[in-house]
């Protein structure tokens, strides 16, 4: 399958720990042509911040978690109903569960849609008749289970599109591994009101810690942006190796792979005075596999390793000079984010930088070094911003 979206739920599963959501994570690593999208939850009016945290298979690491928006007339706010983070990180060898230490803790949800006051096609009972009729529809249906299946159909279209499109020849394997379709998803979202994902200014650097909104994750599904991140700029960065730098245009994506202790570099120059908001979105899946030696020969997942990237833009425009002016640098989470105005034009560039591991539980005598990401990113004016907002959906 290109893309599954699961609306299958398991609770409380807070750390991903579940054999369901380990199964799934397990999948995605090795079905890489595969973007798995799961329903975030209908936690949200819970009396306690614990009892609203996503469940399972969504609360795992390497699917598209989402949640839904309420308010029918603009989708614009969170579905009271929804389920969200922040949520606790652990891993798991088999026998013994880790829990990750310090303040960290992951987004949980990554995207949402809308999910309330929803029209349903279905082969059901006409009350009018009593007979079976095809064309019989549902209407107000309500939950996230509603709202994964609009991010997996755009998942789907943009599938669609690396394996239609002649822009595609020669990178469509690339364009469909799941992370570069997560990261592309992810950097077109549209930011609600309230948007927060943690910014700050430190030392004078744009920070974050935590890359996702608790509660929208990058925001709200906009394939008008995801058809223009995807199509239209920078499609992928054929030959580039770990600890290189590439040219590429102000948006696009790429698939690469990264080996610990490198940074990969990608420049690109900002001439349009009105292009001012950058967003930039990393993406990477934590190594489960499935064991059939667990569990007295039924079976288990067990974790093997979390490589620990980090996102950052520098300002290159004065030669032999780097200054750093922003950057997203969770510990704990498989995805790193930034949206902020830059500062002028100029010529930037976009690191991604492998410093280390979550964790290692990799055979003796074999360590985890190499990681596959997906990364996105585009500027945008606010003209257009404005324009494309109005047809987000």
């Amino acid at each position: 399958s290109d893309v599954v979206s699961a609306s299958i739920g398991v609770t409380p599963d807070p750390a991903g720990l579940d054999t369901m959501t380990g199964l799934v994570d397990s999948l995605a690593v090795t079905s890489r042509w595969t973007t798995f999208v799961a329903a975030a939850g209908n936690s949200g009016t819970a009396d306690t911040p614990e009892g609203r945290y996503l469940g399972g298979p969504a609360s795992g690491y390497n699917s598209i978690a989402v949640g839904a928006l309420g308010n029918s007339t603009a989708f614009d706010q969170l579905a009271s109903f929804s389920s969200r983070g922040p949520l606790p990180t652990a891993w798991w060898d088999g026998t013994t569960v880790y829990q990750a230490a310090g303040p960290d803790a992951r987004a949980g949800v990554d995207i949402v849609a809308p999910g309330v006051d929803l029209v349903s096609a279905a082969y059901a009972i006409d009350p009018s008749t009593g007979q079976y009729a095809p064309y019989y529809y549902y209407l107000g249906l309500a939950g996230t289970s509603f709202a994964t299946p609009l991010v997996a159909g755009g998942a789907t279209l943009l599938v669609s599109a690396a394996r239609s499109m002649n822009e595609f020849i020669g990178v469509s394997d690339a364009a469909r591994t799941n992370v570069v379709i997560k990261s592309v998803l992810l950097n077109s979202a549209t930011k609600p009101v309230g948007w927060d994902n943690g910014q700050r200014l430190v030392d004078g650097v744009i920070t974050t810690t935590q890359g996702l909104d608790y509660d929208y994750g990058a925001g709200s599904l906009n394939l008008a942006w995801g058809d223009e991140q995807y199509v239209l700029g920078t499609r992928d960065v054929v030959g580039l190796v770990s600890g290189s730098t590439a040219g590429v245009l102000p948006v696009g994506w790429d698939l690469g792979t990264i080996t610990l202790g490198d940074s990969t570099r990608y420049d690109f120059v900002v001439a349009d005075p009105l292009q001012t908001t950058l967003n930039a979105t990393l993406s990477w899946n934590r190594s489960r596999t499935w064991d059939q030696t667990l569990d007295n020969g039924n079976g288990e997942y067990r974790d093997i390793a979390q490589a620990d990237l980090d996102l950052s833009v520098w300002d290159i425009t004065t030669s032999g000079t780097a200054t750093l002016i922003a950057r997203s640098a969770s510990f704990v989470n498989t995805t790193e984010h930034l949206s902020f105005t830059l500062p002028s034009l100029g010529q930037y560039e976009i690191r991604v930088d492998y410093a280390g591991n979550l964790f290692d539980l990799s055979p003796a005598g074999s360590s985890y070094t190499s990681q596959e990401y997906g990364l996105a990113w585009a500027v945008r004016s606010e003209e257009h911003t404005s324009e494309l907002q109005s047809r987000q959906y």
